[in-house]
């Protein structure tokens, strides 16, 4: 049926349609033909093997099969006509337009835990036209990757086929197409030593300012007891070299409430400081509530609370949020984005000035509702807390966010990045909260939470993406328009450039990147920028790296 669906969507004698895939791909193609044809064939083989895709000028590439998905077509839809830009074969010479006859809008999704949508063009089109792929915005048939094996299915005039590349043990399709990516060296010398013999307990944000002063956001709480005298205060502010400017926040301070359990630090454009908090459920000592929103200057001075400790009436309170774990002010509207939170499930957009409610919504740009636990705290697998849960690694993914909404960016062009983290994906927005498109993070785990912060690279077009996975102890790259992963960094360990609760991320002016840590790794690291290279970095994570660890 779902076959049938898609066929009766094809219009013309000849379609295709075109998806670009994770890491390890090259491509994927929809072929469907009544007679003779331009386009690739496919001759298919069992898994474990391998198959060879040609096209009609006789360019062909041997296709390792993989033995740990499948394809099945589970809908489809008609769109707008389009025209496609990218030659699929890049040794192709020159690129003839193709003659659009309909659009289908197509999503694709890996158990590696790569997501992108994206456009397929479909249409009658002249002997070696090429075609290649745009993201879009618009819904569609859903093509997805199964568990057990691949294959190529012909279903009346459908062939659907896998191209693969062999990547050697998990090099990016990057890599292999000369696309240069970003490349980082872990800092050692950085943070230095704090002044007065201070020690910070769980590192849970950290931020940067326009002069590349790097602001971290601790938890003094965490320290154990006997050494509690020794902790810094919670906001700590290094300049551009790492040498201490000033540290300052913590209660007990007339006009505010400071949050019991320190969560999210960011910097908006005019270097003012925004801070939320994530009581009870992170280590709290009172058990309160974290239901405000502080925002400070940059030397600590209280400019405004939204919200109050305990104040929250669930997700349709538009006077509190709940449990809040980040936020981002937007130049363009002056508008305060908030992932809200471990409480509540939504996007929640305040004025930055005078903390006036705007608007707010949730997944895929639903209402957001109340859920009976919003704990957010998805134990990984494998380490001692307890059977993994069995994850979802097909469709589209819950319809609402899940505990905690924990990472929010906007980019320069106008899109806002959501890190759902028990989801294991960033989904995409417009301001006003249409639902644009999303991208899984390792969503076959083997950690249950994946996507907890997202930072942008600082070049005008914001070319790329990081994302922190709390649960994996990855950071990955992410191309950001195309929303494919290129390679990802770091493992769990407490050696410098692994990770132990990676919580959260910023980028400076010159492309650094800063880490966060909660328990256990309780600290602080920089990346430094190293520049751009066409062949993956000596840390780049391999496939056998990510791969989801087997049933127990």
């Amino acid at each position: 049926m779902p076959v049938m669906a898609a066929r009766m969507a094809l219009p013309g004698r000849f379609a295709a349609c075109i998806a670009q895939v994770p890491d390890s791909f090259v491509g994927l193609w929809c072929i469907g033909h009544m007679a003779p044809s331009p386009w690739p064939h496919v001759h298919s083989t069992p898994c474990g093997s391998a198959a060879v895709i040609h096209n009609a000028t006789g360019a062909s590439a041997n296709v390792p099969t993989w033995q740990h998905n499948q394809i099945a077509a589970t809908g489809a839809s008609t769109r707008r006509r389009r025209v496609i830009k990218k030659t699929l074969f890049p040794e192709r010479n020159a690129v003839k337009q193709v003659s659009v006859a309909s659009t289908l809008s197509t999503r694709c999704e890996s158990a590696f835990g790569f997501r992108s949508d994206l456009t397929r063009s479909v249409g009658t089109a002249p002997k070696n036209s090429v075609l290649s792929w745009r993201p879009f915005k618009e819904d569609g048939v859903a093509l997805t990757y199964r568990r057990y094996g691949i294959r190529a299915v012909p279903v009346l005039e459908i062939l659907l086929a896998v191209v693969f590349m062999n990547t050697g043990g998990g090099v990016p399709l990057a890599a292999q197409s000369g696309e240069q990516m970003p490349v980082f060296e872990v800092d050692t010398a950085w943070p230095p030593k704090l002044p007065y013999n201070w020690i910070m307990g769980h590192v849970a944000s950290v931020a940067v300012d326009s002069h590349d002063h790097v602001f971290l956001l601790h938890r003094p709480n965490t320290i154990p007891p006997e050494d509690r005298a020794r902790s810094a205060p919670p906001v700590i502010e290094l300049d551009a070299d790492g040498k201490f400017v000033t540290a300052w926040g913590g209660p007990g301070i007339a006009g505010f409430d400071w949050p019991d359990s320190e969560h999210g630090i960011a910097i908006d454009f005019r270097d003012n400081v925004w801070i939320g908090g994530s009581a009870p459920v992170a280590p709290s000592l009172r058990k309160l509530d974290d239901d405000m929103l502080l925002k400070f200057d940059k030397r600590g001075k209280f400019l405004l609370q939204i919200g109050g400790r305990s104040a929250s009436k669930g997700n349709k309170d538009v006077k509190s949020v709940h449990q809040s774990a980040d936020v981002f002010v937007w130049p363009k509207t002056n508008e305060a984005f908030v992932a809200d939170g471990y409480g509540n499930r939504r996007v929640i957009v305040f004025d930055a000035d005078t903390g006036a409610f705007k608007r707010m919504w949730g997944a895929f740009g639903n209402e957001p509702i109340d859920a009976a636990s919003s704990t957010g705290f998805a134990p990984a697998a494998g380490r001692g807390r307890g059977a993994a849960p069995a994850l979802d690694t097909e469709g589209d993914g819950s319809p609402q966010f899940g505990g905690p909404v924990h990472g929010v960016k906007v980019s320069n062009d106008g899109l806002v990045y959501v890190a759902d983290r028990s989801n294991r994906r960033v989904q995409v927005f417009s301001p006003d909260g249409k639902y644009v498109t999303q991208v899984f993070i390792n969503r076959a785990g083997p950690s249950p939470g994946s996507a907890a912060g997202v930072a942008l690279s600082p070049d005008a077009a914001q070319r790329f993406m990081y994302v922190a996975d709390y649960g994996n102890s990855h950071i990955a790259v992410v191309e950001r328009k195309s929303l494919r992963v290129l390679y990802q960094f770091g493992q769990r360990s407490p050696k410098p450039g692994d990770f132990q609760g990676l919580h959260h991320i910023a980028v400076d002016s010159k492309g650094n990147i800063y880490s966060g840590e909660v328990a256990p790794g309780a600290r602080a690291q920089r990346f430094r920028y190293k520049g751009l290279s066409s062949t993956p970095p000596a840390n780049a994570l391999t496939a056998a790296q990510l791969a989801p660890a087997p049933p127990q």
